[in-house]
C-alpha cells in the first residue's frame, strides 16, 4: 500500500455459481483494505481505522449508488474511465489530516469545505443521490441512533427535569458526558463527538423531551 493507510477496491469478475440464480455471470465484488499501522492499540491509532473505514465506506456508497443510478452498462464505461484517471486511496498524510481535522477545538460546522470529507471528493457525478457525502461521513461517524442507544428513557427523563427546571447547563452537561462516553468506546475524536453532538441535540431537542 506503499504510503496509504487505506484503499477501496472494486472489481466485476466472473461468478459461474451465480448464472442459474440470477442470469448473469458476473458480480461487482468490493474490498475497504487497511494498513496494518491502523491497528496499533493506542486511542490516535483507534480514532484514525474508524475515520478511515468511514471514509472508505463513503466511496462504496457513491459506488453503489452510481450503479443504481445508470444502466450497467454505462456503468462500466464510467467506473473504467474513473479508474483510469483516479485511484482512491488514502495517504497517511490525508488520514492524519482528516484526524486533526476532527479533533480540533474550533472545528467548522460544515465538512464540505474540507477535501478529503467534502461531497465532491467521493462523488462519481452519474450516481442519483441528493444527499451530500459530506453529510454522510458525520453521521456514520456519529448518528442519531447511536446516541439513541446510549441516552437512555431514563437520562431523557433526568435531561427533561432539568430543562424544565431552568438548569439548562446542568442538562446539556449530563447530555455532553454521555457524548464523551460514545466518543471513548466508540474511538471518536472527542472535539468532534461534542461539537456534533450538539448539532443532532438542536435537531431533536423537542424530541428528546419526555
Amino acid at each position: 500500500m506503499g504510503n496509504s493507510v487505506a484503499m477501496f477496491v472494486s472489481q466485476y469478475r466472473e461468478d459461474k455459481k451465480l448464472v442459474s440464480q440470477y442470469g448473469k455471470d458476473k458480480v461487482m465484488e468490493c474490498h475497504i483494505v487497511l494498513s496494518d499501522t491502523l491497528f496499533n492499540d493506542t486511542r490516535d491509532s483507534k480514532e484514525l481505522r474508524k475515520a478511515a473505514v468511514v471514509h472508505e465506506f463513503c466511496h462504496f456508497l457513491a459506488l453503489i449508488y452510481g450503479s443504481v443510478s445508470i444502466s450497467e452498462e454505462k456503468f462500466q464505461i464510467q467506473l473504467r474511465e474513473r479508474l483510469s484517471k483516479k485511484i482512491d486511496l488514502l495517504t497517511n498524510e490525508d488520514a492524519q489530516k482528516i484526524l486533526a481535522f476532527l479533533q480540533a477545538k474550533k472545528q467548522v460546522t460544515d465538512f464540505s469545505v474540507f477535501e478529503q470529507i467534502k461531497d465532491t471528493h467521493f462523488r462519481l457525478t452519474y450516481e442519483d443521490l441528493e444527499l451530500s457525502y459530506a453529510d454522510l461521513f458525520s453521521h456514520f461517524l456519529l448518528s442519531r441512533q447511536l446516541i439513541g442507544e446510549y441516552f437512555l428513557k431514563e437520562d431523557r427523563k433526568n435531561f427533561t427535569n432539568l430543562v424544565r427546571e431552568g438548569k439548562t447547563q446542568d442538562a446539556y452537561n449530563l447530555y455532553i458526558d454521555i457524548i464523551k462516553k460514545i466518543a471513548e468506546e466508540k474511538w471518536l475524536p472527542e472535539n468532534f463527538a461534542i461539537l456534533h453532538g450538539e448539532n443532532i441535540l438542536k435537531e431533536n431537542f423537542q424530541k428528546w423531551l419526555i
